[in-house]
């Protein structure tokens, strides 16, 4: 009951929100073609898109009065009003899930594996401290252009032996201002500065390439595990930290993956699809990224997106429909992801240093699943956060 009164204190209680959906903007035809330019936040060349979500589209809107939200029209369903991940939901995210464990065991392999294995190889000691002084180095800095042309090689040369020289994310990145942050010994995009870690990968479903809808054309996932990478972990905790409270403007993790995105939806041009998939603080930036550039995400036990940059989306053209490209799929009682949970947060930043944010929201349609769903080693908060706990979520029913 204290807790409670801490969330009454921030935010004063307003009337129950209707359930009811607003069926008039959902169902109001728009004027603008649903093909509409891609609207960025940074510099970048305006490009078309219609490729949408794999999953199908429902109302996402509902009345409320909630003051504490930038963006109170999509205020979260109470549970029992939430989609259920069903079968149809699995059947459409499978090759998504198995895209996003695929990056988390390149990148651990790659860093915990192929990286300590190669320096064992004479000459490659040069190669790694060329590459990632180069990595780490601002362009303009003293003797950039000669840092820069022994990191290329360096980068080549340990692609080459880690078996990535034809990796897709190693391909588009060439000659771009991000080529610096390929990690040659995972074949993932990788900046320990920012926090952010990607990998490429054509989706595959049912042992087929998936193809996008309507059009044809392959699909490949631009895919961000969660917090807890390496070297990068104190960068991705800082950027939870700011991307809760809305200070400091878009964070950089969220603001260079706009940047990769773009350069990836440049570089595919109209042969290659694009979807973006997503765990935990890659969930927001997804998110984020994905209503900027209107390109589909699905987040997984996403961390809610921060005042700043919830503000940053206002204006963004044809919102509505960007929003409904978000898919968010979530177990229920996850913290992380929990809307009850950022209210309470937010309540207690107000209780602790006296200064009211805006609570964070989510935006897109939510698909939940509940432990009851899981295995009974995944039925906590701790284990039901994790990708493995949502792997399990697609796997055959056990044998009682």
């Amino acid at each position: 009951m204290v807790w409670l009164n801490f969330v009454d204190r921030a935010y004063p209680k307003l009337p129950d929100r209707s359930l009811e959906v607003n069926s008039y903007k959902q169902n109001k035809k728009s004027d603008v073609s649903s093909q509409t330019p891609l609207k960025s936040t940074i510099a970048g060349p305006a490009k078309l898109t219609s490729h949408n979500s794999s999953l199908t589209e429902h109302p996402t809107k509902a009345a409320s009065q909630r003051t504490d939200l930038i963006f109170p029209e999509y205020t979260p369903l109470p549970d029992d009003q939430r989609e259920r991940l069903g079968e149809t939901q699995k059947q459409a995210t499978q090759p998504h899930i198995s895209a996003l464990v695929k990056t988390k065991a390149a990148l651990e392999t790659g860093l915990n594996v192929t990286r300590p294995d190669l320096m064992k190889i004479k000459g490659n000691k040069e190669h790694a401290a060329a590459y990632k002084l180069w990595r780490d180095s601002a362009p303009g800095s003293p003797n950039y252009e000669k840092i820069s042309k022994a990191g290329k090689a360096g980068v080549k040369e340990l692609a080459t032996q880690s078996g990535h020289e034809n990796n897709a994310m190693y391909q588009a990145l060439q000659g771009t201002e991000l080529e610096k942050f390929f990690c040659p010994f995972s074949g993932c995009f990788r900046d320990p500065n920012t926090g952010v870690a990607a990998g490429l990968e054509q989706l595959i479903k049912n042992d087929e390439p998936s193809i996008g809808k309507d059009q044809g054309k392959p699909v490949f996932s631009l895919a961000f595990p969660g917090t807890g990478r390496g070297a990068a972990w104190r960068a991705q905790l800082k950027t939870n930290a700011q991307q809760f409270l809305g200070s400091g403007g878009v964070p950089a993790a969220h603001q260079q993956s706009e940047k990769l995105a773009i350069i990836l939806k440049t570089n595919f041009g109209d042969t290659k699809d694009l979807t973006l998939i997503v765990h935990s603080l890659g969930g927001g930036i997804a998110n984020y990224v994905g209503i900027t550039q209107d390109i589909p995400s699905t987040c997984y036990n996403p961390a809610a997106l921060g005042g700043a940059c919830l503000k940053n989306l206002k204006g963004q053209l044809n919102l509505d429909e960007r929003i409904k490209k978000q898919s968010i799929i979530r177990i229920k009682r996850d913290p992380v992801s929990s809307p009850k949970m950022q209210v309470r947060l937010a309540a207690l930043v107000f209780l602790v240093l006296g200064k009211k944010i805006a609570t964070p929201q989510s935006l897109g349609t939510t698909y939940q699943a509940s432990f009851a769903d899981l295995p009974p080693e995944h039925r906590n908060c701790f284990s039901a956060h994790r990708e493995i706990a949502l792997s399990s979520l697609y796997d055959p029913p056990r044998d009682s």
